[in-house]
């Protein structure tokens, strides 16, 4: 994470800072830069796997990547519903049950 963002800039302000306080501020701005790093590795795996898996969905206009993901996740895979109708049974979106 570059030391322009809200972290970097609030770690920087707080290396000359002691104290209980500051010490805790300290980690959990460094807490809070750790885990932004690590969501975005995994948004970037997501995305890479729902590309390969389900590049119709994530090119739906506001369906990216989680949600394809989610989409996949949820119906275990389109091939295992005997037609349309039963996959729009499953997920809600029938008009009337088939």
């Amino acid at each position: 994470m570059p030391p322009e963002s809200w972290p970097g800039r609030a770690l920087h302000r707080l290396a000359d800072s002691t104290g209980t306080v500051a010490r805790l501020a300290a980690a959990i701005t460094q807490r809070c830069r750790t885990l932004t790093e690590e969501i975005n590795r995994i948004e970037a795996e997501i995305r890479e796997v729902a590309e390969k898996l389900v590049p119709a969905l994530i090119a739906i206009p506001g369906c990216a990547a989680l949600t394809a993901a989610k989409i996949l996740g949820e119906t275990a895979g389109i091939t295992r519903f005997r037609s349309a109708a039963a996959y729009a049974r499953h997920n809600g979106t029938a008009p009337l049950p088939v």
